[in-house]
């Protein structure tokens, strides 16, 4: 299963980030002010980490067909 990330982020720390399996979008987050750390600590970074790997284990999940597909 091919996995691909693109991240594209502008000058000023805006953008979006993609990770796409097979035909499958896992996640598509919009980035706000990426070029700063946003986070009180470690702890509150590894638990938004957590809730975004849950969510997209959850989309392979639900499609697991379509995440595995290959051209």
């Amino acid at each position: 299963m091919l996995t691909a990330v693109v991240l594209d982020v502008d000058h000023e720390g805006f953008g979006r980030a993609v990770v796409m399996s097979g035909r499958l979008v896992l996640l598509a987050e919009s980035l706000r002010d990426a070029g700063r750390f946003g986070f009180a600590g470690l702890e509150p970074l590894a638990a938004a980490g957590e809730r975004l790997v849950k969510r997209a284990a959850a989309v392979v999940g639900r499609y697991p067909g379509v995440a595995h597909a290959e051209d």
